[in-house]
Parts: C-alpha cells; sequence; structure tokens
C-alpha cells in the first residue's frame, strides 16, 4: 500500500510486486496497480486508519475473486481496453459507426491531419465530412479497410501481436478475402479493425499494416526481392506482407456514431430521435439556446427559420458570438451545429420569414415532428396558429416565450384535435395565466430608432427557459402529443430586483407560497372565445 503527501484526502494505492502479464487478471494493471475502488470513490479523511481497513479489506475480496473463472471472464469483458497494452495512434482513429453495426468486411477510411475517420460506406463518410469541415470543392480521398468480427471475445493476451496473427484471426471466406485483396494488391499501408464483442457493449480496436517497402529503396529489404517483376508467389507475397516477424500493436478506436456521442449506449431514445424532425421557427434569444440543446440530445432532423442577421447587442443572449454579427442568425446557427454534430443527418437553414416558407416550401413546415415557435410576436405566433389549424393534419407546435426581464418562462404544446394555441391568451396574444405583473412601470426598454423596443434580462434567468422548452420538445418527440402548458417561475428575490409582483392568478394558482419560485404544469384547455379556433369548438 502507497500513499502520497496529500493523504488522508488522497486515495492509498495498492501495487503487486511482480504482477502477472497484463490481461491475466481483472483490476490489475501492467505496473501491478491494483484497482481496488472506482476512480473518484469518496473517502473520510478524518478516519485514515479506517481507509487502510477497507483497501485492505477490499484487497482479500478481490484476491478471493481471482480464483473465480466466471468473475474473471466478466469482469476483463467489461474493462476490456484497460488490459490491452495498447499503444497511441499518431492520429486518432475515429468510427462513425457502433462496433456493431458493421455489416460487412469492408470499410473506409480518411486520413486527415489530426484524426483517421472510418466507416462502412464512402457517401456516408462523405456526407459527415462535408458537416464537419464543410463542402470540399474535390472530392473525399478515402482508403479501403477492413473489418473483422470474431465470434467470441478473445482473452487480452491472445490478440493478434503480429500480421500472421490478426491474417489468422480473420474467418476463412469473405473476411480473410477482405484482408488478402489489399495486400495483394498495393504496398501502401492498411488499416485492419476488430470489433470485439465486449460487455456492456462492443468496442473497437486497429491494428495497422504497415506500407510495403518497394524496389526503388535500394539497400533495404524489400517485399519483392529475390522474384522477377510479377513472378512471385501469391503465397510468398503473402507471407512478406503479413509475416510472423512484423509486429504490431492494437490501437483504440474511437466511437463517433449518435449512440455513443449523445447518450453513451445508456439512452435507447437517442436511436429514435435521429430520425426526427423539429423546424424552429425564430432563432433569437430563445431559439439558438433550444436548439442546440436539441442538437446534443441527437434529434437528427433540425429546420432553422428566421429572417434576421445577428447584431452585436443581440451576442449577450445569444447562442452565436462576436465572429458571426452580420450574418443570418439561421445560416450560422446550422453551420456551427453542422460543424460540431456532424453525425446529424438533417440540419438546414432558411434565412425568411416562415410565412415564405409556408407558400414555398410548405413540406418543410408539414413533414415536422414538431414546430417550435419561438418568434416573439404575437401578430406572427397568431398568423402561424391560424395557418396550422387550417392543414389537413394540424402538425404539433410548441410556443416557448419569456416574461418580462425572464423572471418566468413559459412553453405550451398544442396538437391535431386539441385546443390550439389562442385558447389560452387574450386578444393581444398575452398568457391568461402570468407569473409576474408592473405597477405603474414599462419593462420594454428603447433605443434610438423608430420601434426599437426591447426586453432587457440576463444570460443565466434565460438559460432556465431554454431547458424548460427543450425538455418540453423532447418529451413531446418521444411521446404521445398532449395539450400541456409548463412554466419555469424564478425566486422572489429576482422579481423584487427588477421591481415585479406577483400577479393575482398566479398566488391562486400557486396555492402555496411563491418564494422559492420552481417549474409547475397545467393543462392548455380549449375556449369557447378563442379569435383563431372557437368557431370550431
Amino acid at each position: 500500500m502507497v500513499v502520497d503527501a496529500a493523504f488522508p484526502w488522497s486515495a492509498p494505492r495498492l501495487y503487486m510486486r511482480r504482477p502477472p502479464t497484463l490481461g491475466t487478471l481483472p483490476h490489475l494493471e501492467a505496473d501491478g496497480f491494483i484497482c481496488a475502488f472506482p476512480s473518484r470513490t469518496p473517502i473520510d479523511p478524518g478516519n485514515p486508519v479506517g481507509i487502510a481497513h477497507a483497501y485492505l479489506k477490499r484487497l482479500l475480496e478481490l484476491v478471493a475473486d481471482w480464483s473465480n473463472p466466471a468473475f474473471v471472464e466478466r469482469e476483463i469483458s467489461e474493462e476490456y481496453l484497460s488490459y490491452l497494452g495498447r499503444e497511441s495512434a499518431l492520429r486518432p482513429i475515429r468510427s462513425l459507426l457502433a462496433p456493431s453495426d458493421y455489416a460487412g468486411p469492408i470499410g473506409y477510411l480518411w486520413r486527415g491531419q489530426t484524426a483517421v475517420v472510418l466507416s462502412d460506406n464512402a457517401q456516408h463518410l462523405a456526407e459527415w465530412l462535408n458537416r464537419r469541415h464543410g463542402r470540399q470543392t474535390r472530392p473525399w480521398v478515402f482508403e479501403q479497410a477492413v473489418v473483422l468480427r470474431p465470434d467470441a471475445l478473445p482473452n487480452p493476451q491472445e490478440l493478434p501481436s503480429n500480421a500472421k496473427q490478426l491474417l489468422d484471426m480473420a474467418a476463412p471466406g469473405e473476411e480473410r478475402a477482405a484482408l488478402i485483396e489489399p495486400l495483394m494488391g498495393g504496398p501502401g499501408a492498411l488499416l485492419v479493425t476488430v470489433a470485439l464483442p465486449t460487455r456492456p457493449h462492443a468496442t473497437m480496436i486497429a491494428y495497422e499494416i504497415p506500407r510495403a517497402l518497394k524496389e526503388t529503396e535500394r539497400g533495404r529489404k524489400h517485399v519483392t526481392a529475390g522474384f522477377r517483376a510479377n513472378k512471385m508467389p501469391r503465397e510468398v507475397l503473402i507471407r512478406r506482407r503479413a509475416g510472423a516477424s512484423l509486429k504490431i500493436s492494437p490501437f483504440e478506436v474511437e466511437r463517433l456514431d449518435a449512440a455513443w456521442v449523445h447518450g453513451r449506449d445508456q439512452l435507447p431514445e437517442v436511436r429514435a430521435l435521429q430520425g426526427k424532425t423539429v423546424t424552429v421557427l425564430g432563432c433569437g434569444s430563445l431559439g439558438s439556446g433550444v436548439t442546440p440543446l436539441l442538437a446534443t440530445a441527437g434529434v437528427g432532423g433540425l429546420n432553422l427559420i428566421d429572417p434576421e442577421v445577428l447584431a452585436s447587442e443581440n451576442t449577450t443572449r445569444h447562442d452565436l458570438g462576436m465572429s458571426d454579427v452580420g450574418r443570418w442568425k439561421a445560416d450560422a446557427l446550422a453551420e456551427r451545429l453542422r460543424n460540431e454534430f456532424p453525425d446529424l443527418p438533417n440540419v438546414r437553414e432558411y434565412h425568411v420569414r416562415w410565412q415564405t416558407i409556408a407558400e414555398t416550401k410548405p413540406e418543410v413546415l408539414r413533414g415536422s415532428d414538431i414546430i417550435l415557435v419561438a418568434i416573439g410576436s404575437w401578430m406572427d405566433e397568431g398568423a402561424f396558429e391560424a395557418w396550422r389549424l387550417a392543414q389537413d393534419r394540424s402538425p404539433t407546435a410548441i410556443y416557448g416565450w419569456l416574461e418580462p426581464h425572464a423572471v418566468a418562462a413559459h412553453a405550451v404544446s398544442v396538437s391535431e384535435g386539441g385546443p390550439c394555441f389562442g385558447c389560452g391568451l387574450s386578444t393581444f396574444g398575452e398568457s391568461l395565466l402570468r407569473v409576474a405583473e408592473w405597477p405603474g412601470s414599462t419593462t420594454t426598454r428603447t433605443h434610438p430608432a423608430c420601434g426599437g423596443a426591447f426586453q432587457p434580462y440576463g444570460a443565466s434567468q434565460l438559460a432556465r427557459g431554454h431547458g424548460l422548452i427543450a425538455d418540453l420538445c423532447l418529451e413531446q418527440l418521444m411521446g404521445d402529443p398532449t395539450h400541456v402548458h409548463r412554466i419555469w417561475s424564478g425566486p422572489a428575490r429576482l422579481l423584487g430586483a427588477v421591481g415585479g409582483n406577483w400577479s393575482e392568478e398566479w398566488k391562486k394558482f400557486v396555492g402555496q407560497s411563491c418564494q422559492a419560485g420552481g417549474e409547475f404544469e397545467r393543462t392548455w384547455t380549449r375556449s369557447d372565445h378563442c379569435r383563431i379556433c372557437g368557431c370550431k369548438s
């Protein structure tokens, strides 16, 4: 047992003086370090003797478990990468697919300056690179790779350490043929990946068979030495390109597939979200904050609609920053999302009003699973709700807005056959349930321009609204449509700081102290007096 100068504020470390070969026993690393507990396991610094006792007790339990073959096999499978003794690749090797998604032995790879990217499909790889780096004027240059998929998980000690063993790992037939063909066809390096059936999910490692030395490299033994051109027997060439004397080591393959990036394989809804589409009307302070949350969650289709450019004063409460000032909001935001989340297949932008889309490309709106309306203008939102109700099948919509000074945020979902958005609003588009009221003062501010009015609020309050609206969007995407009104209310200190009071209708709705704020919910109900759909009730 070894302790450092920070003990007991740091955990002790246990070592075996003469450890066996790496991969023989679980929780034992190459330098003899024994992983008694998961990293960052909390300890009680006030009881150093108790800490030492707990670690020694765990060690005795672990030693007993090492005599159980089932335990050893299970634990090594679940922590397989820790026992490979793998090397670091000069450039990280990254896969666009989960190991279990590779159907055949053929793959394609792109060698960039900072990384190698792998896929099973050249078109898929090109589309991902276009989103990540921007569309190129010349085609991307790809190489062929080989993917091996052993049926059983080999012990880490049995993994190939030379090219011949790697060739022997390939299953007879299609896999072996796919591996031999590029070895015979050219002198270039060949990347071979191995999809391993580890638990709780599969993983990948990669080997690179180096390029063959060419005839022109005099003074060094080359692959065709001793034979005339095109006269070398096939078996000899294979032995020289993939022989036992050619040492190789495994590299870890990083996963870039959606299931891993958006949920570490622990969120089953990610695959479903990849096939969903959300159209966002308004890429201002609300829309620009909610959209990245939807992208982070894995929503594969995002249509961004906004007719305005980003101004410098927008940047303090917008997801975009100063480098995008003067650009169309929708264009700049879509470009950023494609670059940061290239696994999302359909992120598109339209720097026009939603009315233009409704007239020229109505399929964009009608084909959406949800339309998120964050325009901030009752005239536009009321007109959109009237358009939505006029469709043969009314698409589901979620409306989001903030109260003055962002002391409260609202999100309302409406769908086919239920109440419309206008049912819960006054004739001037104000919610019939307001959190705050502002006696004797106006909440708007102006700048020197005709109609230049705006609402001042800070970034931290705005973030609460982003989370509220994004959460309702994801919930509606994954479940049956509902007609619900969600409200986030700030605490009393926030309201008091900007000169507001709780409204009487809010105090009646809450029915308890409003001081702490929080999240609340109610059903959005139909009104017979609605200016938009009252005649349909």
